[in-house]
């Protein structure tokens, strides 16, 4: 299993740690490396030119903190696990169906 590698600031470990957990709990049945995920997920979308690509901001602390564990995870889920291109308002769309759906 890939170890989380989501730099040394130890407020950000704790967050991903966090995700980590939340997405477990969302995906429990599968058979995911989360860490790998959260680790793509983190390496692409706090890299400003990655973010230039996409005409969006580097993402960072404060940001994710802002969305929150289960709104990270699934943001994991969806650029890593369904591999979308980066789309604000797609991925609201389709955060939107996935709450509906899963409303229990």
């Amino acid at each position: 299993m890939t170890v989380l590698n989501v730099g040394d600031n130890q407020e950000i470990i704790h967050f991903f740690m966090g995700v980590k957990a939340h997405f477990e709990s969302i995906f429990k049945d599968s058979e995911f490396d989360t860490n790998y995920l959260i680790n793509c997920y983190y390496s692409k979308f706090s890299d400003k030119m990655f973010a230039e690509k996409y005409s969006l901001l580097p993402e960072s602390q404060e940001l994710w903190e802002h969305w929150g564990y289960f709104e990270v995870a699934l943001r994991v889920y969806y650029y890593e696990v369904l591999k979308h291109k980066p789309d604000q308002l797609a991925f609201i769309e389709w955060l939107n169906d996935f709450i509906k759906e899963n409303r229990a």
